[in-house]
């Protein structure tokens, strides 16, 4: 497969190419373009995804200073590691702030995600199923609903901050699109299905072109209860040996990258880390307790996988927060 793979590089390469001109025009991403621009990732070593970012930031702008000075300052010392954060993620495609969230704005947060109805996946019926009582639930991970967290002023007020939005669109090269807000509470388990589902196996995120994640810890992390493992500067290239889809076995990643480039990062609650989930991550499956996240995700193009849609029911966002968040 990796072979055939290899061979049909060129022809991917074409496709996905005219293919995003294609979804320019017609604001239209399908399925099965989908599938064969992840493909095209696998097979080029994420050459196409390189490529086509340095089209768009010839072809696109970054925000202005004006239109940045609309969102609200939440993180101000965060921008003081911009440089630190830039030479980290280029790097090694994570970087872990210093800076944490201020305690009024952590607890501020909790109360507020805490008061979002939970929703867990049923492998039973394959469905997603709202949670009545967490004791009872067999899962071990547990959903926010995407439609309140995008309704919600508290996540918007730190996901649309302008010090996330800033250190994004550096990394990114153009003007970001918020496309992703997402925030779970995961819990101990030994079964692999479950495992799986939750992403606590390694592997890659290609839903988009280039993008960025912020995660949040809104639970103190140690090496018990689910930090996250990141293998350093494996956003830069996929190797053949690894070059296909799904889940990979520790043995596999380790096997390939080593222990020493693999890191696992654990912090107390309000700790704030961005990752570039190109490179190969997962959650550690906990032993004890339990983990609770948020998290945002800013993109350079919404060329891709077709998120689950949101309407927003908020009327205070201004000009800037409106484009930030045009594709929910």
């Amino acid at each position: 497969m990796k072979l055939l793979l290899t061979l049909l590089s060129p022809i991917l390469f074409l496709y996905t190419f005219f293919d995003f001109f294609f979804f320019l025009i017609f604001k239209k991403n399908t399925d099965i373009s989908y599938r064969i621009f992840r493909k095209s990732f696998i097979a080029s070593s994420g050459k196409i995804n390189d490529f086509l970012s340095k089209l768009i930031t010839l072809f696109s702008r970054k925000f202005t200073d004006q239109e940045l000075s609309l969102l609200e300052s939440v993180e101000p010392k965060l921008l003081d590691e911009k440089q630190n954060f830039i030479s980290s993620l280029k790097t090694n495609g994570y970087y872990v702030f210093k800076n944490k969230m201020s305690l009024n704005k952590l607890f501020s947060l909790q109360d507020s995600l805490n008061k979002i109805p939970l929703e867990y996946f049923d492998f039973d019926t394959n469905k997603y199923k709202a949670v009545k009582n967490i004791k009872n639930v067999k899962s071990n991970k547990l959903n926010r609903a995407k439609h309140s967290l995008v309704n919600n002023k508290e996540v918007l007020e730190w996901a649309l901050s302008k010090e996330l939005v800033f250190l994004a669109q550096e990394y990114l090269g153009t003007k970001p699109i918020c496309d992703l807000l997402a925030s779970w509470i995961s819990l101990p388990t030994q079964d692999p299905k479950m495992i799986s589902k939750a992403a606590q196996n390694f592997h890659f995120d290609m839903d988009r072109i280039k993008f960025i994640k912020f995660f949040v810890y809104l639970t103190d992390v140690s090496e018990k209860n689910g930090p996250h493992a990141y293998i350093k500067g494996s956003h830069r290239n996929l190797p053949y040996k690894l070059r296909r889809d799904g889940r990979f076995t520790d043995n596999e990643i380790l096997g390939y990258y080593g222990k020493d480039n693999s890191i696992e990062i654990k912090g107390q609650s309000g700790s704030i880390i961005a990752v570039d989930t190109r490179g190969f991550h997962k959650g550690v499956p906990l032993i004890s307790g339990k983990r609770d996240i948020l998290q945002v995700e800013f993109s350079n193009s919404l060329y891709g996988h077709n998120y689950e849609k949101s309407k927003i029911l908020l009327n205070s966002l201004n000009s800037t927060e409106k484009e930030l968040l045009n594709n929910f």
